[in-house]
């Protein structure tokens, strides 16, 4: 028994992360627009695939500078009206109701991002510094109030507060 894998070529986020620090906000708007791409075409999948698992490590930049999700291990879709009951995820990048065991849906997906982009523009850890302790901007005033707004709305606690999807969160994130 083995197990296939594509190589791919480039640095995941979190060694960007670690390297660099916070990265400059047009950079990190523009990885979150590839990313919401990404995640409309899974969301919009039949059953939709919900990726569970949005963080930094997971996310590789390419030379030419596009973005691969990678890791699917924890992706999930609903065959035959089945809940997601295994709470999985990383602390501080998974939605409360991941974490729960409760119904999951893009929004899930949706909060994983918002805290990736956290990380992204603050260079602070959501699992040190929750997204909802701190705002972008105390970490950084000259991010624009905006995009904190954005991050914020991504990373509210409960589902019904965040963005509906992917295309609203990717328009929000064109306006800035």
């Amino acid at each position: 028994i083995y197990v296939v894998m594509d190589y791919v070529e480039g640095l995941s986020l979190d060694k960007i992360l670690a390297e660099y620090g916070a990265q400059p906000e047009e950079m990190v708007i523009e990885w979150g627009k590839q990313i919401c791409d990404a995640l409309i075409y899974l969301h919009g999948q039949n059953p939709p695939i919900i990726y569970r698992d949005m963080k930094p490590e997971n996310i590789m930049l390419q030379p030419g500078g596009n973005l691969r999700l990678i890791d699917f291990g924890a992706a999930w879709t609903d065959l035959g009206g089945r809940r997601a009951k295994v709470s999985l995820g990383t602390k501080g990048y998974a939605a409360p109701e991941q974490l729960k065991g409760e119904p999951i849906d893009a929004r899930t997906d949706i909060y994983g991002l918002g805290a990736t982009m956290y990380h992204l523009l603050t260079g602070k850890d959501p699992s040190r510094f929750p997204c909802g302790q701190y705002s972008i901007r105390h970490w950084n005033r000259r991010l624009p109030r905006k995009l904190a707004k954005i991050v914020q709305k991504c990373t509210r606690p409960h589902p019904s507060d965040r963005y509906s999807s992917c295309q609203e969160l990717r328009q929000a994130l064109e306006q800035i």
